[in-house]
């Protein structure tokens, strides 16, 4: 079974990389090594790569987690890495949390992933704003009475330490996701907000589901 190897791969991975982090010393010379550094994001590289191909969501988390250490290392380089670099790490794990119907972080890795397309062109912003947009819409609105109290819990867990391993201080939600979408990006989106790059159908939709229940929904498009 490729998915058991796989598995056994990356607990191998996640042992060596955990006694790099035992070792001071030497965690700092990795640290401080540029093609040290680009070794271990290939490496991570291909372990999503994989996890797509498999189908198989499960150890995403060290991977997330080293992702994340990676990027911090990155800002002390004095020359930054590329584009190419770090945007297929964002597009494969926004894949992985599609896979496991982990919505929300699915729209947020896609957002990330924008950040670094300084030089796209509007063809390439108009494909990713709509998938961002629609990323956004498979976020469930659900309330809380709907969720069993276990589950709930479960899920406040898992997400805590996602939240925690891209180093951010709580769990993107659906209200927050929608909100990035109508905001005015001076820097990435060249003063436009995500919605007004993506596409006249996707914008369309997206203004009306956002903003109506589901029954309405069901009303509109019954044959």
């Amino acid at each position: 079974d490729r998915r058991f190897e796989y598995h056994e791969l990356t607990k191998m991975l996640a042992y060596h990389t955990q006694q790099s982090f035992d070792r001071p010393e030497l965690k700092k010379e990795i640290d401080a090594n540029q093609e040290a550094q680009q070794a271990i994001l290939k490496t991570r590289h291909v372990q999503l790569e994989t996890a797509v191909a498999l189908r198989t969501w499960n150890n995403i988390l060290p991977i997330v987690d080293d992702f994340q250490r990676r990027l911090t290392a990155f800002r002390r380089w004095e020359r930054k890495p590329r584009y190419q670099d770090i945007a297929p790490h964002w597009e494969l794990l926004s894949k992985v949390f599609f896979g496991a119907e982990n919505y929300k972080y699915n729209a947020y890795c896609l957002m990330r992933n924008m950040k670094f397309l300084p030089e796209a062109t509007p063809a390439e912003l108009q494909i990713l704003t709509s998938q961002i947009c629609l990323a956004v819409l498979c976020v469930p609105a659900t309330t809380e009475s709907l969720i069993q109290s276990h589950t709930r819990d479960a899920n406040q867990q898992k997400d805590s330490v996602l939240a925690k391993a891209f180093g951010i201080e709580v769990s993107p939600t659906r209200e927050w996701l929608m909100q990035q979408v109508f905001a005015v990006n001076t820097s990435d989106l060249r003063g436009k907000a995500i919605i007004d790059l993506a596409t006249d159908d996707v914008r369309a939709a997206f203004h009306f589901l956002a903003n109506v229940s589901s029954v309405l929904v069901c009303r509109e498009v019954h044959p």
